[in-house]
């Protein structure tokens, strides 16, 4: 089986190269492919917005990282999972407080 190396559409910069965070080939059909493999776990916490709605519900951190570490990272947003299975995208500036709620974090 001939694999192709036309990655075109799949995890490509603007200007055509595959980016550093790809780390992961498959092979599927014949098209050599290449995707992001990230490792992240569930963290249960209370977020407090600074309007003081009370959210309940999951944060998503990676391998050895913490609550803190995932609120202070680079990105403004952070995806959010609501006890009522609502995924919204918290902007971090609205955040007053984030407790962890089962003792880690």
């Amino acid at each position: 089986m001939e694999t192709q190396d036309d990655l075109s559409g799949f995890g490509q910069a603007d200007d055509g190269s595959v980016p550093e965070a790809v780390t992961q080939s498959i092979v599927r059909a014949g098209v050599r492919m290449k995707r992001r493999v990230r490792t992240k776990s569930k963290q249960a916490v209370e977020v407090v917005l600074e309007d003081g709605t009370n959210l309940t519900g999951h944060i998503f951190v990676g391998v050895g990282e913490r609550v803190l570490d995932c609120l202070n990272d680079t990105r403004s947003f952070f995806p959010f999972l609501a006890e009522d299975g609502a995924m919204l995208l918290l902007s971090k500036r609205t955040v007053a407080v984030c407790r962890p709620l089962d003792g880690a974090g």
